[in-house]
C-alpha cells in the first residue's frame, strides 16, 4: 500500500499502524486533507500497474472499495470481476499489515 501511504503523505509504517488501530483509508484521507477521489485515483493507478489484467473500471471499483472499507471487517472489498491477484494483495495489506506491492510512478 505504498501508493496509499504516498498519497496520504505518510510512511508505510505509519499507515500500517493507523490501519491496525482501526482507521480506514477514508478517515485517514479526511484527517490528512486528501480527497477520497484523489486517493482512489492513486490506488487505481497502482493496481493497474501491478496487474495489467485489470480494466480501468475494475481498478477504480477495487480502489473505491479499499478506501471505503472498514479495517478488520470480514467483507471482501472486491467484486467478482476483479482479478484474484489484486484481491489477495489487498487482503494481505489490510489483514496482515501493509502490502508493499503498490507504488506510485513505478
Amino acid at each position: 500500500m505504498n501508493a496509499a501511504a504516498q498519497a496520504l503523505g505518510m510512511s508505510s509504517a505509519d499507515l500500517a499502524s493507523a490501519m491496525q488501530s482501526g482507521q480506514s483509508l477514508a478517515s485517514l484521507a479526511s484527517s490528512t486533507g486528501v480527497s477520497q477521489s484523489s486517493l482512489v485515483s492513486s490506488l487505481a493507478s497502482a493496481l493497474r500497474g501491478s496487474n495489467s489484467n485489470l480494466t480501468a473500471d475494475q481498478a477504480n471499483q477495487l480502489a473505491t472499495q479499499m478506501v471505503t472499507a472498514t479495517p478488520g471487517s470480514q467483507s471482501q472489498p472486491w467484486g467478482a470481476a476483479a482479478q484474484p491477484a489484486a484481491a489477495s494483495t489487498w487482503s494481505a495489506g489490510t489483514q496482515q499489515g501493509v502490502a508493499s506491492t503498490f507504488s506510485v510512478g513505478a
